[in-house]
Parts: structure tokens; C-alpha cells; sequence
């Protein structure tokens, strides 16, 4: 059809298994019971797979798919009328499992709630650590600039009865162009994370 034929391999990879994974996220919301009010942890666990440099901002030079696992402790709360936000301390890992780049992160993140719903998003941004190349060495890996790059991650999520939480997830890594003026090749990471409250 002429309108596919408008889509590039490059959306396709990128958008078709976006797609996949919000689908996947609002399937197994519809079968989850009816829920209560949204109960702020204090902190939480989190595993995800997530697809490795598919996002918008980083081109596709490494492929593979990543684990990760996040850890989030909660230092303060605030009310606003029905409005609930937590603000967290995070830290976490994500692992290549195809030879590309993985890295270590740190740094604070919001968690909002949307009303009375279990519903909620959340923005963050810190610092990692990755194992990547500084410089341009292979077509098959990224050239990362420094070694410590910024990092920004934003997430919307659902929190179940039973204190597990499903959620979609992107992250991004890069220097800005700050730490180092000829190499700014970032990674984009997205996928689901499933979390354990307590």
C-alpha cells in the first residue's frame, strides 16, 4: 500500500515495537481489578527489558536487548490538594547483552500521581558510567565522548493492589556537547519494568 511504503526500516524498528510494549502495558492493566487510592512507596525494585538505542534522540549503531535493574528510596513527599509527589534517590544498571554499550546510573527522580488513580508518572536525570568507546573505533559501537555522560529518564506507570507496579520506561545518556565537543554519540534505551514496593 502507498502508505506503508512511506515508512522507513528505520520507523519501523523504532515505532513498531513501541507499540508492542504499550499494548502490552494497557492489556494487562484492563485485568487488573479496580484499585485503590495511590499509595506512595517508600521505596522499590525494579526489573525491565528494555530495547538497546532505539530511541529518537540516538541512531541505531548498537542493537540488542538490555536488562535493567533500578533501586528507588524515597527522602521526601509532597501534598497538593489531590495532588501526590515523591521525590527518590535512584540507582541502577543497565546491561547490554549484545557486546554494546552498558553503563551505571545514579541521580533523583519525581514520581506523580494522577489523582485518586493508580496512575503515575515520573522524570528524573543524573549521571552514568559506561563501558563504551570514547572514540570512533567500530561501525558496530557508539562513540560516547566521555565516560561520565549525563543521563535523563522519564516513565508513566500503573501501582497494583498488591504492591507491584508495571511501568514504560526511557531512558537517555549523552555529554550535551559539554564534556567533550567532538564526540556526542548518546545512547536512548525504552522498554517495560515491572517493580516490587515495599
Amino acid at each position: 500500500m502507498p502508505r506503508l511504503q512511506c515508512i522507513t526500516q528505520t520507523q519501523k524498528r523504532v515505532f513498531g515495537p513501541a507499540t508492542f510494549a504499550i499494548s502490552l502495558l494497557l492489556s494487562c492493566l484492563a485485568f487488573s481489578s479496580s484499585a485503590n487510592a495511590f499509595d506512595m512507596p517508600h521505596q522499590e525494585v525494579r526489573i525491565g527489558l528494555l530495547a538497546h538505542n532505539k530511541g529518537p534522540i540516538a541512531s541505531e549503531t548498537e542493537d540488542g536487548p538490555d536488562i535493567n535493574i533500578a533501586y528507588h528510596q524515597r527522602f521526601a513527599k509532597v501534598d497538593w490538594g489531590s495532588t501526590i509527589v515523591g521525590f527518590f534517590g535512584h540507582g541502577g544498571a543497565v546491561v547490554n547483552l549484545a557486546d554494546g554499550t552498558s553503563y551505571i546510573y545514579a541521580g533523583i527522580n519525581s514520581m506523580n500521581a494522577f489523582g485518586d488513580s493508580n496512575w503515575y508518572f515520573e522524570l528524573g536525570g543524573g549521571f552514568a558510567v559506561h563501558d563504551g568507546d570514547l572514540e570512533k573505533k567500530s561501525e558496530d559501537r557508539r562513540e560516547m565522548g566521555s565516560r561520565v555522560l549525563f543521563r535523563f529518564e522519564t516513565s508513566i506507570g500503573y501501582q497494583f493492589e498488591n504492591e507491584m507496579s508495571l511501568s514504560f520506561f526511557f531512558d537517555h545518556i549523552s555529554n550535551g556537547s559539554i564534556l567533550n565537543d567532538d564526540d556526542n554519540k548518546g545512547l536512548d534505551t525504552w522498554g517495560l519494568r515491572w517493580g516490587w514496593v515495599f
